[in-house]
């Protein structure tokens, strides 16, 4: 996993943001393509709930009282592995493994920008997001257990 070094809380929220657009970019893509109703409502839902969360960054960007904020430096940086895309697979499911390895970077990236910040009320915001990443990560397993 990349480690990103961010200055201030601000830095941070912008990547954050982009990787969400990101997110959302990949899954109303996969949406628009699938044919199957199940399928395509899955990549709906993600795309749906990363907009959701740029959302929250953006807002969260408006609040100038700790925007500016230095991180405090941690060197136990806490990361989940990748899972291995099998290339051995069908397409279908080496792309709900790439969704999976989109959540975990999400999650590793929120988790430790968590754990970065100065503001109690802001980490449990982060570590809230985190988890809704992990809840998508176990969700596009099921997924995949069942293609």
């Amino acid at each position: 996993m990349i480690i990103y070094n961010f200055n201030t809380l601000r830095d941070a929220i912008l990547f954050l943001i982009t990787d969400e657009q990101a997110s959302f970019d990949y899954y109303h893509k996969l949406s628009k393509k699938s044919v199957n109703i199940h399928i395509k409502t899955v990549w709906e839902q993600l795309a749906n709930d990363e907009l959701r969360h740029k959302a929250t960054l953006i807002e969260l960007l408006n609040n100038t009282e700790f925007i500016a904020s230095v991180y405090n430096e941690k060197d136990n940086i806490e990361s989940i592995p990748f899972i291995e895309i099998d290339t051995t697979a069908g397409k279908i499911k080496q792309i709900f493994q790439t969704a999976c390895n989109l959540e975990i970077a999400s999650y590793n990236h929120y988790i430790n920008v968590a754990k970065q910040t100065p503001h109690p009320q802001i980490e449990q915001l982060f570590l809230s997001i985190a988890n809704e990443e992990l809840e998508h990560k176990a969700m596009l397993e099921l997924e995949l257990q069942s293609l």
